[in-house]
């Protein structure tokens, strides 16, 4: 995106009547008004460019609470590929190895087949070149922009990220 576009709208805060998925793209996109702001009557011609579900902070519905930041499992990938300072391929790797060793332990008929892990492969590889450098797949963790981006669900702007 075009900094003028991403520029144009701020971040706010969800309220208490606002609705939010587990899937922190949208969210963040919904706190900056790219979504109604509400997070109530989104159209589907409105999620095509970010219609990937992002399962990886999304706990299973019958693990239980789904729509609210996990610290735990962000956790999971900020601790993958230690002694490096930033999050790359290895690191998901890691993070999603970590994360289906925790769903099977939880609910051994979990289903994992290739279309769940190459939807997974796209939404690393989504985080990682938006919030870092596309060309190489690295995004240091010094910026935090993937920090904010998850925890926050923001854009990282303020930070400089562009």
């Amino acid at each position: 995106m075009a900094l003028s576009l991403l520029s144009g709208l701020l971040w706010i805060a969800p309220t208490a009547t606002n609705v939010r998925s587990p899937c922190p793209g949208l969210n963040t996109l919904a706190n900056h008004g790219y979504l109604p702001r509400s997070g109530k009557n989104i159209s589907v011609p409105s999620l095509v460019p970010g219609r990937a579900r992002h399962q990886y902070f999304a706990e299973q519905h019958f693990l239980g609470e789904n729509l609210r930041f996990n610290e735990t499992v962000f956790f999971t990938l900020t601790n993958a590929n230690p002694g490096v300072d930033y999050y790359n391929a290895t690191s998901t790797g890691q993070f999603m190895k970590a994360r289906l060793a925790d769903s099977l332990a939880r609910n051994p008929n979990i289903t994992n087949t290739r279309k769940e892990r190459a939807l997974q492969m796209r939404e690393s590889s989504l985080y990682l070149s938006i919030m870092g450098d596309a060309s190489i797949g690295v995004t240091p963790k010094k910026e935090a922009f993937v920090h904010i981006f998850f925890c926050e669900e923001r854009l990282p702007i303020a930070k400089g990220w562009t």
